[in-house]
């Protein structure tokens, strides 16, 4: 019987089977824990996916194409030495590729792995090909290998399709000089300049064009993303309080202008504020600019009726069933959230400019936001702080 397994020889296969583990547990056991030591030892690669870019296919200056696939990865060195990966390699179809290797300097090149480390790889493949190609994914096989010659295998690895260049629908555009109305004219300009400062400080820069806030000495460009300090838990926080204003270069000149002119003067610019809250027309992406201006003449409520008709989108029931929307219109990024930002225009104005909304002002913009499928922001919050500050200030 063998000492360290403690199992008992018998007859037959099971005796057989007991010699076979006695034999192999004697004279392998050595070199059992080198052989694994050996295979934790080698390098693995993982491609790192969301970094990873879509195939593009390049036309050559020959009149030939090649598909171009740029691959992610991230090299983890298990040995106790640097390792170099020398070549990669795709298999079907065969090509050898580009590779580099970011540094610990953050440039990169034919860097070594250290040990124990990971590291990013890019691998650059241009393969020879035909010009059709369907727009679909395609899987390749790579083959790594490093300067001992040990090959690492990735196989059916994805190159997604490059994204299609989406059409977007133009908005009607008005030319200055077919408006004969001076103080109509002067609207149109005012908003068409707006569109411009939009593209320059908008959503996707955390702007509203020319509207911000001045808090006492400072400026704030982002009037309507809110933050809180956990340090002042428990205390009112969405709303301002003390010296706080929003104001606006082209808000501000048409309100100049409006303050300028007599009455009937004012009601023609007020219709031509009103005539272009549109989806259709190139205003649409400027409308919080509209509801500024409607708010410091004293008509918000007006505004936000008008936009609550021409913007709210009512599906019918052929749209819920084929889940249409109005707003599935590819339209440019300065047009995009033109009814989204009106609410966060609003919600600007109830943390800044709290204090100078009417009563009536305040029931306007909660009937706004009770029947819209917008993000209302923190409107609603803000609301009922505003309220509940004025009681308190009696």
């Amino acid at each position: 019987m063998s000492e360290s397994s403690g199992r008992e020889p018998g007859k037959g296969l099971g005796g057989a089977a007991v010699a076979v583990l006695d034999f192999l547990e004697k004279h392998l056991s050595a070199f059992v824990p080198d052989i694994v030591k050996r295979w934790a030892s080698k390098p693995t690669i993982v491609e790192d996916v969301r970094r990873s870019r879509p195939w593009h296919l390049a036309k050559q200056a020959d009149g030939r194409y090649l598909l171009q696939i740029d691959h992610e990865w991230l090299v983890t060195n298990n040995s106790d030495a640097a390792i170099l990966i020398i070549r990669a390699e795709v298999n079907r179809p065969e090509a050898q590729g580009f590779l580099v290797i970011e540094g610990p300097d953050g440039f990169v090149g034919d860097y070594p792995v250290p040990p124990k480390s990971t590291v990013r790889m890019t691998t650059h493949f241009m393969i020879p090909t035909t010009r059709r190609h369907w727009h679909t994914s395609k899987w390749f096989n790579f083959t790594f290998t490093d300067h001992t010659g040990y090959k690492i295998r990735k196989q059916r690895i994805e190159a997604k399709p490059p994204r299609r260049a989406r059409k977007t629908t133009p908005l009607e555009m008005e030319a200055l000089l077919s408006i004969a109305d001076e103080d109509e004219r002067a609207v149109a300009a005012i908003l068409k300049d707006e569109l411009t400062r939009y593209t320059q400080n908008g959503r996707q820069q955390g702007g509203l064009g020319s509207v911000r806030a001045q808090v006492a000495n400072q400026r704030r460009d982002n009037i309507y993303q809110d933050s809180w300090s956990s340090g002042r838990r428990g205390e009112q926080q969405d709303i301002v309080i003390g010296d706080s204003r929003l104001v606006s270069e082209n808000g501000d000149a048409l309100l100049a202008r409006y303050n300028g002119v007599s009455g009937d003067r004012q009601a023609r610019i007020v219709q031509a504020l009103l005539d272009r809250i549109s989806r259709d027309r190139e205003y649409y992406g400027v409308s919080y600019l509209t509801a500024y201006v409607m708010w410091r003449v004293g008509k918000l409520r007006e505004a936000l009726e008008t936009m609550t008709k021409r913007y709210e989108y009512r599906p019918s029931i052929v749209d819920r069933v084929l889940r249409r929307s109005y707003v599935n219109r590819v339209l440019e990024k300065t047009q995009q959230f033109g009814y989204s930002d009106v609410f966060g225009f609003l919600n600007g104005l109830l943390r800044f400019e709290h204090a100078s909304l009417s009563e009536d002002d305040l029931k306007a913009i909660e009937r706004f936001v009770s029947g819209t499928s917008e993000s209302t922001f923190q409107i609603r919050q803000k609301l009922a702080s505003a309220t509940a500050h004025r009681v308190a200030a009696g």
